[in-house]
């Protein structure tokens, strides 16, 4: 088995493949880094194979669970948890059965989330988990969805607050009522972040639930988290966290969890509004990201224009595009939000 060329650097990555609420009794099928992959269950272990048998490679996604094994639908061979085919049907009982074995890849469940990686890595590629996700002090709400576009671009929509005032205007940021913002830009361990200081209230419906909000956090996280932080003079207000995953070229997934400090409010109109704001605005970039990608394959290729504001598009490039560190200086600015 071997990914893609343009995704074998990210093999040694966790990546997040599935949520263990889409897995029910049957297998599913789900795409990593280019190559097809089945999930499933098998007793109190989750597994992840190649999605093909390996007697004539139909895909074992199409198949059943049977006594805790995975059963190929063409002619029935059963895989046990190491990926052993323990029965061919049809031997008779002084045969044994050949040695076929379906590659074990390496998974771990955190949280809920189903992560695996393809090749060995070392510690700096482990599974990362926010702190605040285990504290309760925090309520969290989760949700998955679907990109019809490039990783980088992707992680750059959510990363970029200059669209906000355009892409939800009224709902994140108004563009009649900009405010100075002190733009940090740095680079840290594995990764990238901008803080963002502000002079006045975010403009926006989000601003009923802002809090006393005066400085923001963007971090992008090798291979492919972002957090978004907001941040008041008391705590940590609210924080999304995604977790992107390079299905296939052109396709990414998204795991979303938005965790907010409850005060104040009511905790039914909490949810309520979290889960509506945060959604809605996760379509309008799911819908922008995707009419992007269809005008760059309609001109051919990306002819991007980069001002100081597109801070972070450095940073992903050197990392998905050119597998190499970033080298350029990142300078403080101010700018209207």
């Amino acid at each position: 088995m071997k990914a893609i060329s343009k995704f074998d650097y990210l093999s040694k990555y966790w990546f997040i493949i599935a949520s263990c609420k889409e897995l029910k009794n049957k297998p599913i099928q789900k795409k990593l880094l280019g190559l097809d992959f089945v999930v499933v269950k098998l007793g109190s272990e989750i597994k992840v194979f190649p999605n093909r048998c390996p007697h004539r490679n139909v895909p074992l996604s199409n198949g059943w669970v049977k006594n805790n094994r995975l059963v190929c639908p063409y002619h029935g061979w059963e895989f046990d948890k190491s990926g052993v085919c323990a029965n061919i049907p049809g031997l008779s009982e002084c045969e044994s059965v050949p040695k076929v074995l379906l590659k074990n890849i390496e998974v771990k469940v955190i949280k809920g989330l189903i992560w695996c990686r393809l090749t060995k890595g070392d510690k700096a590629t482990e599974p990362y988990i926010p702190g605040h996700e285990t504290n309760n002090d925090y309520n969290t709400y989760f949700f998955q969805s679907q990109f019809d576009g490039d990783i980088v671009n992707v992680a750059e929509s959510f990363l970029d607050p200059f669209h906000t005032p355009f892409v939800h205007s009224g709902l994140i940021r108004t563009d009649k009522k900009r405010s100075l913002n002190k733009v940090r830009p740095k680079i840290i361990a594995n990764g990238i972040e901008v803080e963002y200081l502000k002079t006045k209230p975010q403009s926006g419906i989000v601003s009923f639930i802002d809090r006393g909000v005066n400085r923001d956090i963007g971090r992008f996280l090798n291979p492919g988290i972002i957090e978004l932080e907001y941040h008041s003079d008391k705590c940590l207000e609210f924080t999304n966290t995604m977790y992107l995953t390079p299905t296939e070229e052109g396709k990414t997934s998204i795991y979303f969890k938005a965790s907010i400090f409850p005060r104040i409010m009511p905790t039914g109109f909490l949810n309520f509004m979290v889960g509506k704001i945060f959604k809605f605005a996760l379509q309008q970039d799911i819908d922008t990201v995707s009419m992007q990608k269809k005008t760059i394959n309609d001109w051919g290729r990306e002819s991007f224009v980069n001002t100081k504001f597109d801070v972070v598009r450095g940073y992903l490039d050197s990392f998905y595009k050119q597998n190499k560190p970033f080298d350029k200086e990142l300078k403080d600015f101010e700018a209207y939000l």
